[in-house]
């Protein structure tokens, strides 16, 4: 049976494959994040707060972006860093 982590691997693969689109990665991801109390290994924990933090400053609407803020392109490249992070 897969872990709760598994679930923020298999969304951040699903990201980085198009299989969903930026926004649809921050809705979920920031439902399942919710999960207060969830015990991760130290590197899971550093990884997962990285992608939390860039999920955080995404604007996924062109028309309300403002500088610092993330767009597409930027929180895919994020997610890639997260599984190169935890599958390495």
């Amino acid at each position: 049976m897969a872990g709760k982590f598994d679930s923020y691997v298999i969304l951040a693969k699903a990201l980085v494959e198009s299989r969903i689109t930026p926004r649809e990665f921050e809705t979920v991801f920031l439902s399942v994040f919710r999960g207060e109390g969830d015990v991760f290994s130290e590197l899971e924990t550093g990884a997962l707060h990285a992608l939390f933090s860039d999920v955080d400053v995404y604007c996924g609407d062109p028309d309300l972006w403002s500088p610092g803020d993330l767009d597409d392109d930027d929180l895919v490249e994020s997610a890639r860093k997260f599984l190169r992070a935890v599958e390495s």
